[in-house]
C-alpha cells in the first residue's frame, strides 16, 4: 500500500507532520480525520517531487499576482458558493490545501480567487485558515473567522464550511429580497428626474437638453455644495464609536424606515448567533461576533456591553432585557430556547420571522410610496405639456 506524507493541526492547533499507510488519498484524510486532524496538505510519497512541482507555478503565480485596478466585489453569494464547494471537497477526503487549490482555479470571482491563490502555498506551510481569513476582513467578517477557528479547534472544519455557506446563503436571500422591493419605488423616482427635460431632448436636440442640465446643475450647486459638505462630515463623523452610534440610534428613530432597520438588524444578529451558539462557541465569545453582525451599532454596543455580566453566569434572557432598542419577542424566545435546549433553532425560527416582517413593512411602504411618485410624475408631465403649448400659441399666463 502506497504511504502518504502529510501535515496536519490537532485540537490544539498545533501543526505536525507524519507519514501513514493507506489506500487512497481520501482514505488516508479519513483516517486522520478520524483522530481529530484538521488535513491541511498529504502528499504521496512516490509523487511527493511531483506534487512540489505541480504546486511551485502556482505559489509563484500567487507571489507574482498584483491586484487589478479594478477589484471585483466579493458578495455573500460568492462566499456561499466558495464554503459550500470546500465543504463537498472536504467531505469527500480531500485535503483543505488540495481544496484551495481546486477552488482557486473554479471559482468565478477574480478577487477570491487571487485571495485562495495566495492561500494555498501557506496553508500548505500549515498556517491555520482562520488566520488567513482573518488577513481580508473586508471579504470575511469576524463572524465567519471565529466559526472556522472553531472548527480547527474542534477538528470539524468541514462542518464549519457547510454552517458558513448556509449562514450566507440566508444572508443573500435577504439582500435580495430588499432590492426587489425597492427597484419600482427607484425607477419611478429616475422617470421623475428625467420627465422634465424629456421634451426639450425630443423638440430641441440633445445640446439644448444638455444646457438644461447644465443649468440646472448650477442652480443647485449651492444646495449640492451644502449636501456634499455634510455627507463628508457624517462619513468622518461615522468613523469613531460614538459617531455610529448616534447616527444608527438615529436610524432606529425615523418614521417608517426605523421600525424596519431594527427588524433586519434583529434578525441579522439571531441568524448570527444561532450559527455560533450551533457550533459550540460560548455565549462571551458569541455576543460580540453577533454584535458585529447585526449592522447597527446602536444595537451592538448594548451587546458588547452585557458580555460581562454573561461571563459572570447571568442569563443570557435577563441580559437582554436590558439591551437597549431589544424587541420583546426576541427576550422570549431566547427564554423558551435556553430552557427547552434548542436556542439555536428557536433564533433561526425568530430571524425568519423578523425577515419576513421587515419584507412585508419595505412592500407596504412601496406600495404607498409608488402612487405618490406616479401622481407627482403626472404633475409634471402636465406642466411640461401646458408650458409647450402656452408657449408655442404665445398665450400670456398669469
Amino acid at each position: 500500500m502506497p504511504q502518504f506524507d502529510y501535515t496536519a493541526q490537532d485540537p490544539a492547533g498545533n501543526v505536525s507532520q507524519g507519514s501513514l499507510t493507506a489506500t487512497t488519498e481520501q482514505d488516508a484524510v479519513r483516517a486522520l480525520r478520524a483522530q481529530g486532524y484538521s488535513v491541511t496538505n498529504i502528499n504521496r510519497q512516490a509523487a511527493v517531487q511531483a506534487g512540489a512541482a505541480a504546486v511551485t507555478p502556482l505559489s509563484r503565480q500567487a507571489e507574482g499576482t498584483q491586484r487589478p485596478a479594478f477589484h471585483a466585489r466579493v458578495g455573500a453569494k460568492d462566499l456561499a458558493v466558495f464554503f459550500r464547494e470546500l465543504f463537498t471537497l472536504l467531505n469527500a477526503g480531500v485535503s483543505l490545501s488540495r481544496a484551495l487549490e481546486v477552488q482557486s482555479q473554479a471559482i468565478a470571482n477574480i478577487e477570491l480567487k487571487q485571495i485562495l491563490r495566495q492561500f494555498v502555498p501557506r496553508v500548505q506551510g500549515g498556517t491555520p485558515l482562520s488566520s488567513l481569513l482573518s488577513e481580508h476582513p473586508e471579504v470575511f467578517n469576524p463572524l465567519v473567522v471565529g466559526l472556522m477557528r472553531t472548527g480547527e479547534t474542534s477538528g470539524g472544519v468541514a462542518g464549519m464550511c457547510q454552517l458558513v455557506s448556509e449562514y450566507q446563503e440566508k444572508e443573500f436571500h435577504l439582500r435580495q429580497a430588499i432590492k426587489r422591493q425597492t427597484f419600482y419605488p427607484k425607477i419611478l423616482a429616475l422617470a421623475i428626474l428625467l420627465i422634465p427635460s424629456v421634451p426639450t431632448l425630443i423638440l430641441q436636440g440633445p445640446i439644448a437638453w444638455l444646457g438644461i442640465w447644465l443649468r440646472g446643475l448650477m442652480m443647485a450647486s449651492p444646495f449640492v455644495l451644502v449636501g456634499g459638505a455634510t455627507w463628508f462630515q457624517t462619513r468622518q463623523y461615522r468613523k469613531t464609536r460614538k459617531g455610529r452610534q448616534a447616527i444608527d440610534a438615529f436610524k432606529l428613530r425615523l418614521p417608517l424606515i426605523g421600525p424596519v432597520l431594527g427588524k433586519l438588524s434583529l434578525a441579522k444578529f439571531c441568524r448570527a448567533l444561532a450559527a455560533l451558539y450551533k457550533a459550540g462557541i460560548g455565549y462571551a465569545q458569541a455576543l460580540p461576533l453577533s454584535a458585529d453582525a447585526c449592522g447597527n451599532e446602536a444595537i451592538g454596543e448594548g451587546l458588547r456591553a452585557a458580555v460581562p455580566r454573561v461571563e459572570q453566569g447571568e442569563k443570557l434572557s435577563e441580559v437582554f432585557r436590558r439591551v437597549p432598542h431589544f424587541h420583546p419577542m426576541v427576550l422570549q424566545v431566547v427564554m423558551t430556547g435556553e430552557e427547552t435546549g434548542n436556542l439555536d433553532t428557536m433564533l433561526d425560527k425568530v430571524a425568519d420571522y423578523f425577515e419576513s416582517e421587515a419584507e412585508t413593512s419595505i412592500h407596504q411602504m412601496t406600495v404607498t410610496i409608488g402612487p405618490i411618485l406616479l401622481i407627482l410624475a403626472g404633475i409634471l408631465v402636465g406642466i411640461r405639456v401646458i408650458g409647450f403649448y402656452t408657449g408655442m400659441l404665445n398665450i400670456p399666463v398669469e
